[in-house]
């Protein structure tokens, strides 16, 4: 309890961030991904040294969005490696990363005829995604890499965009062309 003080005492001092919003994100690192205090903290510290606290919303977005990378499968180096690669490519608020996360989580156990048809489009099979991501864990983590490798692979941007929308959501036309490598990045 003592050294998760001092961590959250320390990133406040070093990068301003407020001691009682830092330890909900530590809290949920912990709570999601099996972290102790002293991971969490220095997982934190990780990301905002390397940028990913450039709006001041890391915080946030870990508390967030930390129970959608987790039922996605992604450990919480995954999700600081996606939030961190999202500030690397210039993206406004790292938020975007994790709702795109968020609603392919979502989306890939839909049912909808327009994420099955999205699946279908980049060569996979919708009831056998769906059926990964909802049993999670390294099912989930294996289907999201998946369905990521099989939009790269696709030559013709405008279907890549369209089955990419249907399974990220808006949230990928908000990224851009940035979203496919922010999202391969968790994966190298």
């Amino acid at each position: 309890l003592k050294a998760a003080a001092q961590a959250g005492y320390l990133l406040s001092d070093v990068f301003d961030m407020d001691l009682a919003e830092s330890s909900r994100a530590a809290s949920a690192l912990m709570n999601k991904f099996g972290l102790s205090a002293q991971e969490a903290y220095n997982l934190i510290a990780h990301g905002a040294q390397k940028g990913a606290n450039q709006n001041g919303d890391l915080l946030d977005v870990i508390a967030e969005y930390a129970p959608k990378f987790a039922e996605a499968g992604l450990s919480a180096e995954q999700m600081m490696q996606a939030l961190i690669s999202g500030a690397d490519q210039g993206v406004f608020s790292i938020d975007k990363v994790g709702d795109a996360v968020k609603e392919f989580a979502i989306r890939a156990v839909d049912g909808s005829d327009s994420t099955a048809q999205a699946f279908k489009d980049i060569g996979l099979n919708a009831k056998e995604m769906s059926s990964a991501m909802a049993q999670g864990g390294d099912s989930a983590r294996a289907a999201f890499e998946q369905t990521v490798q099989a939009l790269l692979d696709m030559e013709d941007p405008l279907a890549r965009n369209q089955a990419a929308v249907a399974l990220f959501g808006t949230q990928y036309e908000d990224l851009g062309a940035a979203a496919l490598p922010i999202l391969e990045s968790m994966f190298t």
